[in-house]
């Protein structure tokens, strides 16, 4: 029997399979990663754009995130997060000097940051590259004193210097008993670019003529005293003109209608309204003739552009 034993054995082994192995419980997802928030109270559109700009400051994007974070300092201006995330944009752009204010702004609206010496000290430095950048003119003229305008806005006496913004930039020379001076010149970020002038003695009483423009053609323009009045006497004068004839106008429409009423045998007094209309017509003409000569001699005059008068200045 205990071969068939064995054999009844072998065979259940085989013909039933083994119990499968329970399958592991598949793994709770992560939790997604937060959003980006900005400060309690802040609105949703202002939280959105943050979130935007963020990303877009991740794929490099700098243009777009800057308009993003703008947009929502805009709607929350007291967010020290978006001051800062604006002014780290603005710095890779390059555009240092509004950086800068963003930084200062930051600090201002978190003074108990963790950063807040690392921030400070950063602006100081970025003001410091913002300063150097600057173009300057290095500005000489004879004589010595002569005064200097810069874009209208007096900077001071010759010899000096003067930084500004790059760009083209119209400067002014002016010296008594001499010929003011123009000079146009342009601006480039971190260069010095120096200036000499030398101004021309004005012939007697040329030095005290007005501003010339930039091309130095010309001067002010030179309106007599009575064109104003004249031009509103001109224009009270034809006012009185049209009303004149639409007074002589009325009067004439009544005899008319008076005298086309008459009836037979009344021939005198027909010839009495008729002298009267010729005369009321004559008044009719007079009057709106004056209207007329009055109302366009006074427009002509306050539309006058008088010439410009010479100058003692002159451009380089």
């Amino acid at each position: 029997m205990r071969p068939f034993a064995l054999w009844v054995t072998t065979l259940l082994a085989v013909a039933v399979p083994p119990a499968p192995a329970r399958a592991a419980a598949p793994a709770a997802p992560a939790p997604a990663p937060e959003a980006p928030q900005l400060e309690p109270g802040a609105p949703p559109l202002a939280t959105q754009r943050y979130q935007n700009g963020r990303r877009l400051y991740a794929a490099g994007d700098l243009p777009g995130a800057a308009a993003e974070f703008r947009s929502a300092l805009t709607l929350w201006p007291s967010s020290p997060k978006l001051a800062f995330n604006l002014a780290r944009t603005l710095e890779r752009q390059g555009e240092l000097g509004e950086a800068v204010g963003l930084y200062r702004r930051y600090l201002e609206l978190s003074p108990t940051a963790d950063d807040r010496a690392t921030v400070s000290a950063l602006a100081t430095a970025l003001e410091a590259r913002v300063e150097a950048e600057r173009p300057r003119f290095v500005i000489s003229a004879l004589p010595e004193g002569t005064e200097v305008f810069l874009d209208e806005v007096m900077v001071g006496r010759a010899p000096l210097t003067v930084a500004t913004t790059p760009g083209e930039h119209v400067i002014r020379f002016k010296a008594p008993g001499h010929q003011s001076v123009l000079r146009t010149l342009t601006a480039e970020r971190g260069k010095t670019t120096p200036m000499a002038v030398q101004l021309e003695r004005a012939a007697p009483g040329r030095e005290t003529a007005g501003e010339a423009s930039a091309e130095g053609a010309t001067g002010p323009r030179s309106d007599p005293a009575w064109r104003v009045p004249v031009a509103y006497a001109a224009l009270g004068l034809g006012a009185v003109g049209l009303g004149l004839g639409a007074y002589f106008t009325a009067a004439a429409a009544e005899t008319a209608d008076e005298a086309n009423g008459l009836g037979p045998g009344r021939q005198a007094r027909y010839d009495a309204l008729d002298d009267r209309l010729s005369g009321q017509k004559a008044g009719m003409g007079a009057g709106y003739g004056l209207g007329l000569v009055g109302l366009g001699a006074g427009l002509a005059l306050l539309l006058w552009t008088p010439d410009a008068a010479p100058t003692g200045e002159v451009a380089r």
